[in-house]
C-alpha cells in the first residue's frame, strides 16, 4: 500500500520506519500542518501534510500531500488513504 506510494526511484526508497511515519501522521496529525523527517539510510526527507478527515465506506480515511526530496531530485505524490487497521493505511485508488 504505502510502499509503492511515489512509485519511482526516490518513491521505491521508503522503508519500514518511514512507512510507520506516514501511517503516524495521518493518524495523529493536524490537518494543514506539514510534518517533515529524513531517512538517512536512504538520503530521503519527506514532507507530508494531512488533509482533513472524512468516511470512504465506513472506514476513515484523509486526503495528503507528500514530497519527497534527495538531493536535487523532488517528487511529489497527492491521494487519499483510508485507515484499514491502528497505524496502518491503504492509499484509495492503488
Amino acid at each position: 500500500a504505502v510502499g509503492a506510494l511515489l512509485g519511482s526511484r526516490i518513491g521505491k526508497a521508503l522503508d519500514d520506519a518511514d512507512r510507520g511515519c506516514f501511517g503516524h501522521v495521518l493518524g495523529i496529525g493536524a490537518a494543514g500542518k506539514p510534518v517533515k523527517w529524513s531517512d538517512p539510510s536512504s538520503g530521503v526527507s519527506y514532507t507530508l501534510v494531512p488533509g482533513a478527515g472524512r468516511n470512504v465506506k465506513e472506514k476513515p480515511c484523509r486526503d495528503y500531500s507528500l514530497t519527497a526530496t534527495r538531493g536535487k531530485t523532488t517528487e511529489k505524490r497527492q491521494g487519499t488513504a483510508c485507515q484499514a487497521s491502528v497505524g496502518v493505511w491503504s492509499l484509495l485508488g492503488d
